[in-house]
């Protein structure tokens, strides 16, 4: 039985591979309609040859996470692909997604975070400090980020060792 989800926002760093979020997350639901944002004109241009075979509407925008351009409660549903390593700001990030989803919408994000497990904790602790100048925070605590956004956490999947995962976050149904 297919969900049907009225309006979804994509969310990724890797903006090429949007198409490809539908095996990854979305079995079992539909989007009816589909915004996804990059973060700068040449991530829009690569992506363009996928944008116009999505099989849905897709609309491609440029726009920063911290500022996005939509009203309060926009969206049934947020997706995030490989985003908030490269987020200047992760809280306020999750808390702009917050801001722009309906009350009960679902956050799905397939994400690298740091590790709690020898030796990959200490490798990220050394490299970290050169890997972010330029690129991704290795050590991102996202799970407490999303949380302190004001999402409840659902579920949490590893999908390699502790570092990748999938995390199923909702927007309460009451902002208080």
């Amino acid at each position: 039985k297919q969900q049907h989800i009225k309006s979804t926002f994509v969310f990724s760093r890797k903006f090429k591979t949007v198409p490809q979020i539908d095996p990854i997350f979305i079995r079992g639901s539909a989007m009816d309609q589909a915004n996804s944002y990059a973060i700068s004109p040449k991530m829009l241009e690569a992506a363009a040859e996928r944008v116009a075979a999505y099989p849905g509407k897709l609309q491609a925008l440029e726009m920063d996470v911290h500022d996005l351009k939509f009203d309060d409660g926009t969206f049934d549903q947020v997706y995030t692909s490989c985003t908030f390593c490269s987020v200047p700001n992760p809280i306020e990030g999750l808390r702009s997604l917050f801001r722009v989803m309906k009350p009960g919408a679902d956050l799905r994000m397939f994400e690298h975070t740091g590790s709690a497990f020898f030796p990959f904790k200490q490798m990220f602790n050394l490299i970290n400090p050169l890997s972010s100048i330029n690129g991704p925070n290795v050590n991102r605590p996202t799970i407490a980020n999303v949380e302190a956004a004001g999402f409840v956490i659902r579920d949490v999947r590893h999908v390699y060792l502790d570092v990748v995962k999938t995390i199923h976050a909702v927007k309460p149904q009451s902002d208080s």
